[in-house]
């Protein structure tokens, strides 16, 4: 199994820019100390040692996920949809705040009732009744019924709990479901978010729904 590390603060003095980690060489080839990027860090498996420290270099700009994705769609002639709920709209408006956006952006549904998801999305009500409104399931026919609506090649679509009320849900404020319809199949993910406020929770659902896409278009697609 990888083991996670917790991310580091950065260190004083560095300038912003890509976080490194040095590991000792035993990590290593045993030729010296292995240089890995963060996100290799944070998931390097071959050593269960803390790292002895974290550099930071300055590499330049830094390409926003927006941008990121942008430039994967553009490449491809693809576009791009969205079922949001939780979000109210929040990553349709990160994505459209470049210019050239009508290129590869679709739409974005904001489907925040129940009644909304049937009528807007063509969800079947008997999802709700198996698995909730915060499902992997629902998300995924949200997804299924916007793929189908809209033809685009990504589709993404989220549902969770920002809070302050939970409502009927049992989950815990901040739980969210992602479903993402691509080429070569359905991206699921649901995830715990801790962020207190509502715009905090917000907030982190758009980063994350972002982060899926551009991964997605980056490495699997």
């Amino acid at each position: 199994m990888p083991t996670p590390y917790p991310a580091p603060a950065q260190a004083a003095g560095a300038e912003p820019g890509v976080r490194r980690v040095v590991w000792d060489a035993t990590a290593g080839d045993g030729k010296g100390r292995l240089n890995l990027p963060y996100s290799s860090w944070l998931w390097h498996s071959t050593c269960g040692r803390a790292p002895l420290a974290v550099l930071y270099e300055q590499k330049g700009p830094t390409v926003s996920l927006e941008e990121t994705i942008a430039t994967q769609l553009r490449a491809r002639g693809w576009h791009l949809a969205l079922a949001e709920t939780t979000t109210g709209g929040i990553i349709a408006v990160r994505l459209v705040r470049l210019a050239g956006s009508s290129a590869y952006f679709d739409r974005s549904i904001v489907a925040y009732s129940k009644e909304a998801k049937v009528q807007s999305l063509g969800v079947d009500p008997a999802v709700f009744e198996r698995s909730g409104a915060v499902s992997v399931a629902t998300a995924c026919a949200m997804a299924e019924g916007l793929q189908r609506l809209t033809h685009a090649d990504i589709v993404l679509a989220e549902t969770g709990i920002a809070g302050p009320i939970r409502g009927r849900s049992p989950k815990p404020l901040g739980s969210t479901c992602f479903a993402m319809h691509t080429p070569t199949g359905m991206v699921t993910d649901d995830v715990q978010f801790d962020g207190g406020e509502r715009q905090a929770i917000q907030e982190q659902i758009a980063e994350h729904a972002l982060e899926m896409i551009a991964r997605y278009l980056t490495t699997a697609a």
